[in-house]
């Protein structure tokens, strides 16, 4: 994962290089493995390892259009406050059309947010697919849409994926910004959906 991060900033560092200085440093095992105690269950090892190289990203209203890489600790809130607005039953009864590697669920405490566009959308580490799906797989979670996306089959592949999508000019950068469709351009599902 180290090479991917390499990557990913010598990217930025030729074409948003003010976003660098967002990046935060490494977390230490023992901090994952509290995280994963608290959250009874275990990161993939590639996200793990992504984060012991940066903790993401500071808050920068977008890193990649409109999109954060969340930090470990606002990983854990957000995640804990979805787990107890589901626990409060403030869902309801919404369900979501399920997939074959999506469960049907509003939300659902074993998906992981990871990465926020700070309206309650999340990409998420999904730790409890439907039947077809795969443990890790990357998803979309839209706060006011049952729609789910499968994004990627692993947090490895997505990551992959975007970078090189950035070093082949597949993300579209308007008035020095990344638009809105930038994570999704790099999608399994959901390509055209912003």
């Amino acid at each position: 994962m180290e090479d991917y991060w390499k990557r990913f900033k010598a990217w930025f560092e030729e074409n948003e290089n003010e976003k660098l200085a967002s990046l935060l440093p490494e977390v230490f095992p023992h901090q994952i493995e509290e995280v994963e105690s608290r959250m009874q269950m275990k990161f993939p090892n590639s996200f793990s390892e992504w984060l012991q190289v940066h903790d993401n990203a500071d808050a920068t209203n977008g890193f990649i259009g409109g999109w954060d890489l969340m930090p470990i600790g606002q990983i854990v809130q957000e995640w804990s406050m979805m787990k107890q607005l589901a626990l409060d039953g403030l869902f309801g009864e919404n369900k979501t059309e399920a997939t074959k590697q999506i469960k049907g669920f509003w939300w659902n405490p074993k998906w992981i947010p990871i990465v926020s566009s700070g309206l309650g959308n999340f990409f998420c580490i999904d730790n409890d697919p439907a039947t077809k799906g795969r443990k890790g797989q990357i998803i979309l979670f839209l706060h006011d849409d049952g729609k789910r996306f499968l994004v990627a089959n692993s947090f490895e592949a997505w990551i992959a994926r975007i970078v090189s999508d950035l070093e082949s000019d597949v993300y579209d950068i308007e008035g020095g910004r990344f638009n809105h469709e930038a994570f999704m351009k790099s999608s399994i599902e959901g390509k055209n959906i912003f």
